[in-house]
């Protein structure tokens, strides 16, 4: 359960800086798309 809690608020976490960064036109980071397809 805390590590479910931990992985969610680093992927919240990662979501707004990639929000952010995003203000210029760029595609989402490898990354980021792992977590997403990995929390899905």
């Amino acid at each position: 359960m805390f590590a479910i809690a931990v992985a969610a608020a680093i992927f919240i976490v990662s979501v707004i800086r990639v929000a952010r960064a995003s203000s210029a036109p760029r595609k989402m980071p490898g990354k980021a798309r792992t977590l997403l397809i990995w929390f899905g």
